[in-house]
């Protein structure tokens, strides 16, 4: 059962940011005990959540380690190692647009949120149904201790992670690189006197000892995109810059120790989460040409995400006002009365007749789908994919 359960939660969580997961070699490892994936390739959207005008460009995840150890799943810990995660990104901005490439994104995105509600909405109402039959009860309690306890011990380790963004647009003087490198970032669980343990009754508080390893950040101005490289040279860059050689530093290495204290069961007046955290040393350091270059970069952000809903009316790039003035009017007047236009119409019977119509249909598909276990007709499977699009 918890076999299942895992292997479902890993494919759909890796699905989102992964285009080579071996699915079959998943839930082998995973029936093992002992899941090793390498060398697995980041989607080009899988930053879409941040709602930025970004792009992976490259973007590779070294190793993803994660050991189940199903013979003591009340004695010993699951653990889960990230290592080697490289992302290189770039600017998405008004010449690479594509509306049907956004609007599959925009659904994608819309899909993942959807998903995420239902399950959270299964997770509760599993905890408040009433279980029937002292054998069920018995099931049903030894099942959330397990899971509890495997929550309660669940040790992260996270090793050397480079995100770097290159731009080269926001300043057209220059090429600039912002990027963030970490060396470790390790959890795990303790007991009241923060000491490492297994928890066997953690009570209503979680406790996590977090050591934090080697995290810089850094701003390169005029610098030299890494695009294009080959593979090895790429992926050696990245690695030798962990630990903030080579860069201009605006963020020194930093090395600390950080207490978590989750509350499993707050009262109103609780406080659900506290932290505490201990460094060795902060030290931020930004020059004027970096400052510049942040104040053209939040600007192009702004831009791009405010121009974002007219982009579909935009002229083609390249072409400028005084190449063709009627093209670019077309856009300011086409641009204006979408916005307006839609404003009214919402305001509208026939609007409102609509969506009626379109939430009776919506509420009576997903029913069905929930009551047939995910079995639909083609007919309301192709109208519930329109809804969520339309809606």
């Amino acid at each position: 059962m918890f076999e299942g359960v895992v292997a479902t939660l890993l494919n759909r969580f890796l699905g989102n940011y992964v285009t080579n997961l071996e699915t079959t070699q998943l839930k082998l490892g995973i029936w093992q005990g002992d899941v090793k994936l390498e060398k697995l390739r980041l989607k080009k959207d899988a930053l879409d959540k941040l709602r930025l005008p970004v792009d992976i460009k490259e973007g590779w995840l070294g190793t993803l380690t994660i050991s189940i150890p199903w013979s003591n799943l009340k004695g010993e810990p699951v653990r889960i190692t990230i290592d080697n995660v490289y992302v290189l990104a770039a600017p998405r901005f008004q010449g690479d647009f594509d509306p049907e490439r956004e609007h599959e994104r925009e659904y994608k995105r819309k899909m993942r949120r959807l998903e995420n509600d239902d399950m959270l909405r299964q997770q509760q109402l599993l905890k408040t149904q009433v279980v029937d039959g002292e054998d069920a009860k018995k099931q049903a309690s030894f099942t959330e201790q397990l899971i509890a306890k495997i929550v309660d011990n669940l040790q992260i380790v996270i090793k050397n992670i480079h995100v770097r963004y290159e731009d080269g647009v926001s300043n057209p003087e220059h090429l600039f690189a912002v990027g963030a490198t970490l060396g470790e970032l390790s959890a795990v669980s303790t007991d009241d006197e923060w000491r490492q343990a297994f928890l066997h009754d953690s009570g209503s508080v979680i406790r996590k000892m977090l050591k934090l390893a080697q995290f810089s950040m850094y701003w390169d101005t005029n610098c030299q995109t890494m695009q294009g490289l080959d593979h090895q040279t790429l992926i050696r860059s990245f690695a030798e810059a962990i630990g903030g050689t080579g860069h201009q530093s605006i963020l020194q290495p930093v090395v600390g120790m950080g207490r978590l204290a989750m509350n499993k069961r707050p009262a109103p007046e609780d406080v659900r989460t506290t932290a505490k955290f201990e460094f060795d040393q902060l030290a931020f350091e930004l020059d004027n040409e970096q400052y510049a270059d942040a104040l053209l970069l939040t600007t192009a952000f702004d831009y791009a995400m405010r121009q974002r809903r007219y982009c579909k009316h935009h002229p083609l790039p390249g072409v400028r006002p005084k190449d063709d003035p009627r093209a670019w009017l077309l856009f300011a007047f086409r641009s204006v009365y979408d916005e307006v236009h839609d404003h009214h119409y919402r305001k509208t019977w026939e609007f409102q007749k609509e969506r009626r119509d379109d939430r009776l249909l919506y509420i009576r598909i997903y029913s069905a789908l929930k009551v047939n276990h995910g079995v639909l007709t083609e007919a309301d499977r192709s109208a519930l994919e329109y809804l969520h699009r339309k809606l």
